[in-house]
């Protein structure tokens, strides 16, 4: 596989759409952070981590009861984006896979799971300065909580994380590895060979 040699460091607020209770939906705020190295002109790798946090009065528990609750859920995911770069835009969209936790607690009552979670969606970069620039980002984010499969056409009372809509500020790296320091110059394979010193 190809070595990933530029990309894109990305750290924003996130807000999602999540399904506490089987009745309405609550918002989640919190953080999304992302690395992306592109192994091809169109193709990059992304590792996302996010977190969000927030609550609810009417969680329903599995005594048939329902409590107010704090809270809050990761999600570890990694996968493909595929981009085009269009004068200071750049529309990209990713396929993401990989775990989620989710725990609530409040007037005695705790409980928590981890999953599979899966994300499809998209969204646009705005190049406005040098390497920094503007990202606006959705998904589409599935979870598995407490046995439980949650889509946004079924909404199980344990359901989380319907939609999640992302927005902040990238850095684009450069061509080679970013450096700290000094490096003597170094030939690749293929590279032309430097000139013969000159002679005084």
């Amino acid at each position: 596989m190809p070595r990933p040699n530029s990309g894109y460091v990305f750290f924003g607020y996130s807000h999602n759409s999540a399904t506490l209770n089987n009745r309405s939906s609550t918002g989640l705020n919190g953080w999304d952070g992302q690395l992306e190295g592109k192994i091809f002109p169109f193709i990059g790798l992304v590792p996302d981590v996010g977190g969000q946090y927030g609550s609810t009065s009417t969680f329903p528990t599995s005594h048939g009861t329902q409590v107010a609750v704090n809270a809050s859920e990761y999600n570890f995911l990694f996968g493909p984006r595929a981009s085009v770069t269009l004068g200071r835009f750049r529309p990209f969209a990713h396929a993401l896979l990989g775990a989620s936790h989710v725990s609530v607690s409040g007037h005695g009552y705790s409980a928590s799971d981890t999953s599979l979670g899966d994300a499809l969606g998209g969204g646009l970069d705005y190049k406005f300065w040098g390497p920094v620039g503007w990202r606006f980002k959705g998904d589409f984010l599935q979870t598995r909580f407490f046995s439980n499969t949650q889509t946004t056409a079924a909404l199980p009372p344990a359901s989380c994380c319907i939609s999640d809509l992302t927005v902040g500020a990238h850095l684009r790296t450069a061509e080679r590895s970013l450096v700290l320091g000094w490096s003597p110059a170094r030939t690749e394979p293929g590279d032309p060979l430097p000139p013969p010193p000159q002679r005084a």
